[in-house]
């Protein structure tokens, strides 16, 4: 591992850590150096040199941050035990190192568990109102609040609830200008308000936010986030129906995602997702399954898994419905074990789709009667099943292509308005 980036985006038991000790010596000093920093008597020492006035010599901070570390220890069973039962009340004291232990577990749930990372930072953002904030200088009580409200944020924007998103984006916001926030921290905001408003389709202020933002961390050398501005500019560019300017550009990125495996799994995917769009598909072919492999070694499953709907959806261009119809099985599937049950009703669309070129109606109907029953058992609302029973019935009387745009229509609404009725007039 060349890049500290690389290491801190694993998470602790990944083989490569637990095998590695150099890669164990750097996580644990990188922990131990941001526990430190969370903590009260740190920024006490600090306070001078941050209004104007001598500051304490380096000894102090050292010796600060020995102590420090040592409380910091003694929250860490606070945070498992909060991670592991959330809804469980603590009488604990908590601290901001407790907070940032709750907002880096929320992270680690982002991507696969959502609702999960939602719920982690939603706790964190109770159990900061009990810090005596009056014991900790202003930077501190920004930095730990803004943090929290842009956890929630990326969580919010993972469910599709973007109003909710961009609220909490400018709560964040607030916090950081309250303490003089670096540059760099508002442009981390600006960074995932672009990804949230590019989901609205508001696609000029989401470049300009992203670009504004990319320009910032090129000045800071963190490539790492300067590449995730590159991957959502693609994006953007993409959602604007420039497809091939958008596959020039992660074309462009790729070399720099040598040291980022998870990122570079995602380029692979744009690259294989754009080239569908440009009809290149032999080309498409080739970056999905590179992504498919370089996400399972990652262990990020549920893009390992949106990769395999991507592939499906390129073997219906090229015609292959039955390679297709197993990927998108073998999705729907996996979707549902997760409990992503409208990502899995939004494969199974799709599935249906492409069967209705080698199957009987008659058939579809059935299956979709007995997919209706699983995506009960699964837990889907009474709302989304009603949607699926409706395609029942169009598959009935030969209606089914033009019912299933509008079932799919409400199924990618549903992330956002979850209370949303069907209507089936």
């Amino acid at each position: 591992m060349n890049h500290p980036g690389d290491l801190l985006d694993l998470p602790a038991d990944h083989p490569h850590v637990q095998a590695c000790e150099r890669c164990q010596e750097r996580r644990a000093a990188y922990e131990q150096f941001t526990s430190a920093l969370g903590a009260a008597r740190v920024w006490q020492e600090a306070d001078p040199a941050l209004h104007g006035r001598e500051a304490p010599p380096v000894e102090g901070f050292v010796d600060v941050a020995t102590q420090l570390e040592l409380e910091a220890q003694e929250g860490r069973h606070v945070v498992a035990r909060l991670v592991s039962e959330p809804s469980r009340e603590t009488n604990e004291p908590i601290t901001p190192s407790i907070i940032q232990g709750l907002l880096a577990a929320a992270n680690q749930q982002l991507h696969d568990h959502p609702a999960r990372a939602f719920e982690l930072a939603t706790l964190a953002g109770r159990l900061q109102e009990r810090i005596p904030w009056e014991e900790y200088p202003n930077i501190v009580r920004a930095n730990t609040r803004g943090g929290v409200f842009s956890e929630q944020a990326k969580a919010l924007r993972h469910l599709g609830r973007h109003q909710d998103a961009l609220a909490a984006l400018a709560e964040a916001r607030e916090e950081y200008e309250s303490a003089f926030a670096t540059d760099y921290q508002l442009a981390i905001v600006d960074y995932v308000a672009g990804t949230v408003l590019r989901e609205q389709g508001e696609l000029d202020e989401a470049l300009r936010l992203t670009r504004s933002a990319a320009g910032l961390f090129r000045q800071f050398s963190d490539d790492e986030r300067l590449i995730h501005c590159q991957i959502l500019e693609g994006a953007i560019i993409a959602g604007a129906g420039r497809h091939r300017e958008a596959r020039d550009l992660m074309l462009e990125v790729l070399p720099m995602t040598r040291n980022h495996l998870g990122l570079r799994a995602q380029v692979h995917n744009n690259i294989g997702q754009l080239s569908i769009e440009l009809q290149e598909h032999d080309l498409a072919g080739t970056h999905l399954l590179q992504a498919l492999l370089l996400f399972r070694e990652n262990h990020q499953d549920a893009d390992s898994i949106r990769v395999n709907w991507g592939l499906g959806k390129m073997l219906i261009r090229t015609h292959k419905y039955t390679e297709a119809n197993q990927r998108f099985l073998e999705a729907e599937q996996s979707f549902l074990a997760k409990g992503m049950v409208i990502e899995a009703a939004l494969v199974t669309l799709d599935r249906i789709e492409a069967r209705l070129t080698t199957a009987g109606t008659a058939q579809l109907a059935d299956e979709v009667h007995q997919i209706v029953q699983r995506f009960r058992a699964a837990g889907m609302t009474s709302n989304a099943l009603v949607a699926l029973s409706y395609l029942t019935e169009r598959l009935a009387d030969g209606t089914a292509q033009t019912a299933i745009p509008r079932v799919r229509h409400y199924f990618e609404r549903l992330h956002e308005q979850p209370r949303l009725l069907f209507l089936t007039q």
